[in-house]
């Protein structure tokens, strides 16, 4: 059974400013990323159309509960209003399991904990979500397997928007997105996403890449 999560994902132009651009790659493609990743096994770099925030982790959740999370969220997205915030720097959380230390950028918003609070009150109270660890408003660029400092220079604060708010499920990564303020919500696969990445870069090689199903997808949602 996959993990569940709730997450905000930034707009395409903040993506832009804080992915982690790898030098050794010298085609922009999904083939050309993996061939790197195979390579230099210290440094797993997260692809960009996957970067979010997870406000929220379900470890194990049936489709009839994933129904209910969803609701909740859906209630939530129509009276809180656009969730904005900044950088502020860059950290490495110290984890186990089998994906290494998070690399992450700290986000800095006023808006976050009263959505998180928000978000607990209106699911059930038999829908269990993790509590390995505390809330630290992050969104992950890269995890590594060697302990040292990611060797990214910080060019914030970046400022940031979260125009809606998902719910990720399924082994496809599934996104149920709900728009603050609003109520008509869409649905898309990472692969749909990833495609939009692609058209947006205007990269015919990437996009083609990204539609032959060569993409990252997992079920652990924690980070």
């Amino acid at each position: 059974m996959p993990s569940t999560m709730i997450a905000l994902r930034p707009t395409w132009s903040a993506v832009e400013q804080i992915s982690i651009k790898d030098p050794s790659r010298q085609e922009d493609t999904v083939e050309a990323y993996y061939e790197v990743q195979a390579e230099t096994s210290d440094l797993k770099i997260e692809l960009p159309w996957d970067l979010h925030m997870t406000m929220l982790h379900f470890p194990k959740v049936s489709m009839e509960q994933i129904g209910q999370i969803t609701e909740a969220v859906q209630s939530v997205a129509r009276r809180i209003p656009t969730i904005v915030g900044r950088t502020a720097g860059y950290a490495e959380f110290n984890t186990e399991g089998g994906y290494g230390h998070p690399c992450v950028v700290l986000v800095d918003s006023l808006d976050l904990i009263p959505l998180r609070q928000a978000l607990i009150a209106a699911i059930p109270d038999e829908i269990e979500y993790s509590k390995d660890h505390g809330f630290i408003p992050h969104i992950t660029l890269a995890y590594s397997y060697v302990p040292k400092p990611l060797e990214v220079e910080y060019t914030g604060p970046v400022d940031l928007v979260f125009p809606e708010i998902e719910v990720v499920f399924g082994y496809d990564g599934i996104r149920e997105s709900y728009p603050f303020g609003g109520s008509i919500g869409s649905r898309k696969t990472i692969k749909e996403i990833a495609n939009e990445w692609a058209t947006r870069n205007q990269n015919e090689r990437l996009a083609q890449s990204v539609l032959q199903g060569i993409f990252d997808v997992r079920d652990d949602y924690s980070h």
